[in-house]
């Protein structure tokens, strides 16, 4: 049985983090420089534009991919009213296009998840974060990256069954890029004298 490859998952969502540029730890996905090769729609757009249906859309379907040659479209439904789920289908199903899935089997879903837990909830500012507090929730992580209690939750608890390896070139820009937001969230602790925010 093929296992899902967390590691590659993890460095491509790095690597697409690294590009970015943040107002806010709170990543929205559409806002997201990806160049001309991936565009968003909604699902009602596209029926309306092209006439054709819509390519796997069922009742609990939030989100899907459509291959246009090079080019991808993620569409979307524009009745999801939860941000953070419709967020988290998003950057799933960038997910599904960075990690260059054919097929969406148990396996490619289940990397599509961890590249979007990485995107939305980066690592190395957890660990970073958690060096400092001593100790991070997934209310926290909520609070902080503006994800709902389902993806803090599962986050929290994949996070402390992997361990994370030296840090990558990668690693190391979305750690600066994302030093302010970590000193801000921080400064209650680093007023203490606990520790210091290093990158």
């Amino acid at each position: 049985m093929i296992k899902p490859d967390f590691n590659k998952a993890v460095k491509l969502a790095t690597k697409l983090l690294a590009r970015q540029t943040f107002e806010k730890p709170c990543i929205s996905v559409k806002e997201l420089k990806l160049g001309n090769s991936v565009m968003f729609d909604t699902f009602e757009n596209y029926k309306r534009i092209t006439n054709a249906p819509i390519p796997c859309q069922s009742d609990s379907a939030c989100g899907v991919t459509v291959c246009l040659g090079k080019k991808f479209l993620i569409l979307y439904n524009e009745k999801e009213r939860n941000q953070k789920r419709l967020n988290w289908t998003l950057a799933h199903e960038l997910g599904h296009i960075c990690l260059r899935h054919e097929c969406d089997g148990d396996v490619q879903e289940i990397e599509a998840n961890f590249f979007a837990a990485q995107l939305l909830m980066p690592e190395v500012v957890i660990n970073q974060i958690q060096k400092v507090t001593g100790k991070l929730s997934y209310q926290e992580l909520c609070v902080i990256f503006g994800v709902s209690v389902q993806a803090a939750k599962h986050r929290i608890k994949t996070l402390s069954v992997r361990n994370a390896k030296n840090l990558s070139s990668d690693d190391k820009i979305v750690l600066s890029k994302f030093l302010k937001h970590i000193q801000n969230y921080c400064s209650p602790f680093l007023e203490q004298g606990k520790t210091e925010v290093t990158k």
